[in-house]
Parts: C-alpha cells; structure tokens; sequence
C-alpha cells in the first residue's frame, strides 16, 4: 500500500492512514472467534473453509485483506472479574477455593502456559475522492464528517456480512473499537509486552486525541546547540519535511550565550511560525530574552513568558508557561477551542490547579539519555517526577515529554533516541 509508513489516525473505531483524501486508505479491523474446529468431522472442517472461501469472495476490487494468527495469555479482565464476584460471596470456604483458583490461574499466565489463539481480520479499502474546490472551513468539515458517516456505514455493512458468513458453526465477530486497534497496534510493535501484566499500555491512550484530524504541527525540545551547524541545520530541515502549520519549542536552545546568535540564525530556516518557552539553561546561560523575542516574533511565532496565542484561525489557543508559582498570574484555558500548553518541566503538570487542556508538551528530561531495557533512565534531572518519557495521563489533560534533541552534560544516549514529535489534532 506505502513505500513509507504513513501517518495513521484512530477516528470513529477507524483506522485512517494518509488523510480522507485520494491516496488514503481507511481500516478497519474485526476480531474472529472461530468454533472449536478440534476433532471434528471432516465436513465441518470443509465447512469452515468454505465460509473462508466466502469471505475472500465478498471482498471488492478496492478492499484488501490482511489476517493476523497469534496466541497470547492475557486473561487478566477475565481473571479480574472472578476475583471481583469472589469479593462480593458471602461463604468463606467458597470464597477460599475460588482465590486459590484465582492465584492458580494468574501464576499460569504469568508464566504464559494458560494461552488461547487470536484471529484478527483487518479489512482495508482505497480513498476514492477528495475535497476538491473546497476552500471554506465550514465546507471542509462537511465534506470529511459525510466521508467519515459513509465509511462508518461501509464497514457496519462489512460486519454484518461477515457475521452472516461465518454464524453457521456459531463463530462470533467483534468489530474494534479505537481502544482496540491502538492496543492491536502497540502489542504488535512491542513484543515484549506479551509479559507484562503488570502494565495496562491503555492506561497511555487518550482517547480525546482520536479525532479528526486536521492541524499538524511539529514539537522539538532540549536543542543544547553547543556549534555543531550541520546538525541544527538537519533538524531545521527534518522539521520543514513535514510541513507543520506551527511549530513549538519546550527550552533549552543553548547552553552558553556565545551560541545563541548561530543557533537563531539556523533556527530561522524553519518554515513555519515558531512558539517557545524557556528552559533552564536559557536562564543560567544569561543570554538577552529580548533576543529570544526579536527572534520567535520575527517568525511569525512568539516567545511564551507567561502569555497565550490564538492560532489557526482561533481554532487553537497556546499557553505558554515560563513561571510557576510566582508574581505572574496563569493564563487561563479558553472554552471551545483546543488548549494548548508548553513548558520545560514535565513535573509542572501536577500543579496546573482545575485547569483542563486538550494537549501539554514538555521537555527537559531528554528521557534519561541511557535508558536500561526493563529499568529505565539511569537518571533524571530535577522537575521530572514520574513523567520521564512520552505520553501520560495527568490531572489537567494528556502531558507529552519528548526525548529532545541534543545532550547534557555528556554526550551519551543509549537506548534513547533524539525525536522531533509530529501531532495533528
């Protein structure tokens, strides 16, 4: 389908990959739960592989199949749900047998002898049209929300067809849900997480993020340039590859004040507005924040002191946050648009009060640098907390922590790349 990978968007318990335009595709994905086959008559195997046969015979010249077969032995919901019903018993030698049943069965998944079979059939098809003459706002989301109603119908009739398939030897057929395909989706690209039941990886999606999507924009952090121009100027040029409507920047462009012009000066290649807030060593590298100003400004951005931005067409308003808990009042988040907010230390995120944003973006703890397999950072910096590396759930809203870019104080990182963050909401 793609040369690359493309960008994929969880929408409607769908899969869209390259936008609702020509040259997409959107997916959906479907859990088969086959009858036991196990000693049965031959007829009723040759049943089953008839209905096989009538599922690649319904599909259109524009859909393509693609079929997953694996085992796994997470039974934990399962398993959770017993333990719960032996809670709410009243006699206690049932209650005992059934905890000792309870504690029997976790350690044999744990040990991943308790094991069932999976089948997982992902049904694709091509994105026929576009929004062709389509210059309003208002007509753009017309036209995407009566795509998207469309294909939800499609794929709702893809399931109905499927469960007529397959119903005759009692079959059943789930279609997934967002939750679903992001769990699918990370399990298949972590393998590792086959044995971890102490760790739910939905706890780190956020479903308010699943949705049209729209506005891309790019977040970098932690550039510490320190006179290495090719290497600022690769990341100016990776940034302007993905053709972001705004930019965002979490601290720490420099260490020292000498580099500070060099450093603006490449920064300047970025072809889009740029938004930034102070790191650490912005302050003790007493570089002018009037330069930081003339610089942000001059792209067509600005340098977030406490302040806050209407972008895009008022779709988005962006706070940016450089004090806590000092003279300077916080801005405030404003009702019906997105609320975006930047700031270096990912530990402010706990003390951001009642307020509520739609996305936070934070930097600093360039993710420990070395980060051992099964452990973690070695080390963080101070105003971290537990928020060390990528997405999480906080108080005030989905908080990401990017890697950053270059390296303080050694020039070390293992097991933790560099990344320039690509977001589209």
């Amino acid at each position: 389908m793609f040369e690359n990978a493309p960008n994929g968007f969880f929408i409607h318990d769908l899969l869209v990959f390259n936008g609702l335009s020509q040259g997409g595709y959107v997916s959906k994905g479907f859990i088969l739960q086959p009858p036991d086959l196990t000693n049965v008559q031959i007829s009723e195997l040759n049943s089953f592989q008839d209905q096989i046969c009538l599922l690649l015979a319904s599909l259109g010249d524009n859909q393509r199949l693609q079929v997953q077969f694996f085992c796994d032995s997470d039974y934990r919901k399962e398993l959770l749900r017993f333990q719960q019903e032996t809670e709410a018993m009243a006699n206690s030698w049932t209650k005992r047998s059934r905890n000792e049943r309870f504690t029997r069965y976790w350690r044999l998944m744990e040990e991943r002898q308790l094991r069932r079979q999976r089948l997982i059939l992902y049904i694709s098809r091509k994105v026929e049209g576009s929004p062709k003459g389509i210059r309003s706002e208002k007509e753009l989301t017309k036209y995407y929300d009566t795509a998207l109603a469309q294909l939800q119908a499609e794929f709702a009739q893809i399931h109905e067809v499927l469960t007529r398939i397959f119903s005759g030897q009692g079959a059943r057929v789930i279609p997934m849900t967002d939750a679903d395909h992001y769990l699918h989706c990370v399990k298949f690209l972590n393998p590792s997480l086959a044995e971890r039941f102490d760790y739910d990886p939905l706890d780190a999606f956020a479903s308010e993020l699943a949705e049209t999507p729209g506005i891309r924009f790019v977040h970098f952090s932690d550039l510490h340039h320190k006179g290495d121009r090719e290497h600022t100027r690769s990341v100016v040029k990776t940034i302007n590859s993905f053709s972001p409507e705004f930019v965002c920047f979490t601290g720490d462009v420099i260490e020292e004040a000498r580099f500070l012009p060099e450093a603006l000066e490449i920064l300047s290649g970025i072809k889009a507005p740029l938004y930034g807030v102070p790191g650490n060593h912005d302050y003790w590298s007493r570089a002018p924040f009037a330069d930081y100003t003339r610089f942000f400004t001059a792209t067509g951005g600005a340098w977030l002191m406490d302040e806050q931005r209407s972008i895009v067409a008022g779709k988005i308003n962006l706070i940016g946050l450089a004090h806590l808990g000092g003279k300077h009042p916080l801005p405030a988040p404003k009702p019906r648009v997105k609320n975006l907010a930047l700031f270096h230390y990912p530990a402010w995120a706990k003390s951001l009060g009642n307020r509520k944003f739609d996305l936070m973006l934070a930097g600093h703890s360039h993710g420990g640098q070395v980060r051992i397999p099964f452990y973690g950072p070695l080390m963080l910096p101070f105003g971290v907390d537990e928020y060390d590396l990528g997405l999480f759930r906080t108080q005030s809203g989905p908080l990401y922590v990017t890697s950053g870019i270059g390296w303080y104080p050694f020039p070390v990182r293992f097991n933790c790349r560099p990344e320039i963050v690509v977001f589209e909401i």
